[in-house]
C-alpha cells in the first residue's frame, strides 16, 4: 500500500487472475482492477463475482480475457487503457502496477518482460510458480522444451546467466517447485500425523505395489504409464482405505489382491519411513538452491 501511494498507483493489472480472488481484494482497498485471464470461464467466474458484490466496488472492478505475451507490448498497453467501466483522463491515473499471485511458468517472466517495456507499469508484484512449463533456452539459442506458445524464453532471462551457460533441466524446473515443509517432520512419534508419511510414503507404496501385483490388472490402457492419483491420500483415514480407492480409480478390481496382502507391504516398507524423511529433507534444501537460481536470474534481468 505505501509503494502504490509513493508512486501515485490508480490501477492493478492482474495476469493469470483466475476467477479472480486477488483482483477483488485489490478493489475493495481501493484500486481499480483489471483482471486478465486466458481462460474465458475464469473470466466469466471472476465476473459474476463482481456482480455479487455492492455497486461502488465492482464498478472499479473490470475482467477480460486475453493471452499473456511479450511480444506484443502495444496490445498489452491497450488492456491498460481500454477497459470499458473506467477511463482514465490523467496521465497519472495511467500508471499501473502488475501482480500475479498465480504467475505459472511463461506468464511469470513475460509479465517481467512487458515490465521493462511499458512506462505506464511502474510496479510488479508476481509469485512465480509451475517453473517446470517455463521454455528454457538450449546453447544454441533455440528452445529446449515446455514453456507457452510464442514468446521468448523462460529462462534464462539474462544476458548474465546466458552467457554462464548455466542449464536447467525439466527435472530441476520440477524441483524447484517442491516445498517439503508439510512433508518433512523432525522424529513425531506418530507416523499418522507426519505428512512425509501420508503423501511420500503412500505414493512409494503404491508405485510398489502397481509394478509387483496390479499391473496385470489394470486397463491395457494404463500398462505403458505410471499411475496418476492427484493429491488423495488427506481424504482417507489409512492406508489400506486410500489403495481401495486408488484402485477404483485406476479401474483395478478389488479382487485381485487382499486387505491382508495390502497390509503386509505396508508393514515390510514402515521401517524404511525414516529414510523417505530424509531424503525428503535433502529434496528441500536442493529445491531451494534451484528456485534461487531462478529468481536471481530475474533479478539479473531487471538490472540489465
Amino acid at each position: 500500500v505505501l509503494l502504490v501511494n509513493a508512486h501515485t498507483i490508480a490501477r492493478a493489472v492482474d495476469v493469470g487472475a483466475g476467477k479472480g480472488y486477488l483482483s477483488h481484494c485489490l478493489g475493495v482497498s481501493g484500486l481499480r482492477v483489471t483482471a486478465v485471464d486466458s481462460n474465458s470461464h475464469n473470466t466469466l467466474s471472476s465476473l459474476q463475482r463482481s456482480r455479487e458484490m455492492s455497486k461502488d466496488k465492482s464498478a472499479s472492478f473490470e475482467a477480460i480475457t486475453a493471452y499473456i505475451s511479450s511480444d506484443d507490448a502495444d496490445s498489452f498497453r491497450e488492456v491498460i487503457r481500454s477497459c470499458s467501466k473506467f477511463e482514465p483522463e490523467q496521465d497519472a491515473d495511467k500508471r499501473c502496477m502488475l501482480v500475479g499471485l498465480h504467475a505459472c511458468g511463461n506468464l511469470s517472466s513475460n509479465s517481467l518482460r512487458l515490465f521493462a517495456k511499458l512506462q505506464e507499469i511502474r510496479l510488479v508484484c508476481l509469485v512465480g510458480c509451475c517453473y517446470h512449463k517455463l521454455s528454457r533456452g538450449c546453447d544454441d539459442g533455440d528452445s529446449c522444451g515446455g514453456g507457452s506458445e510464442g514468446g521468448e524464453n523462460g529462462f534464462p532471462m539474462s544476458k548474465h546467466l546466458r552467457s554462464s551457460r548455466i542449464r536447467v533441466e525439466e527435472s530441476s524446473l520440477i524441483l524447484a517447485n517442491y516445498n517439503a515443509g508439510d512433508r518433512v517432520s523432525a522424529g513425531e512419534a506418530d507416523e499418522e500425523a507426519d505428512g512425509c508419511y501420508r503423501s511420500s510414503f503412500f505414493r512409494a507404496a503404491f508405485q510398489l505395489l502397481w509394478r509387483d501385483r496390479l499391473l496385470p490388472f489394470a486397463p491395457e490402457e494404463l500398462r505403458s504409464k505410471n499411475p496418476a492419483l492427484g493429491r488423495t491420500a488427506s481424504k482417507y483415514p489409512n492406508f489400506l482405505l486410500w489403495v481401495r480407492a486408488s484402485m477404483a480409480k485406476l479401474g483395478v478390481p478389488s479382487s485381485c489382491i487382499s486387505d491382508d496382502e495390502i497390509l503386509q507391504l505396508h508393514d515390510q516398507l514402515l521401517p524404511q519411513l525414516d529414510l523417505l524423511r530424509r531424503f525428503s529433507a535433502l529434496r528441500s534444501c536442493v529445491s531451494r538452491i534451484l528456485e534461487s537460481i531462478l529468481l536471481l536470474d530475474r533479478l539479473c534481468f531487471l538490472h540489465e
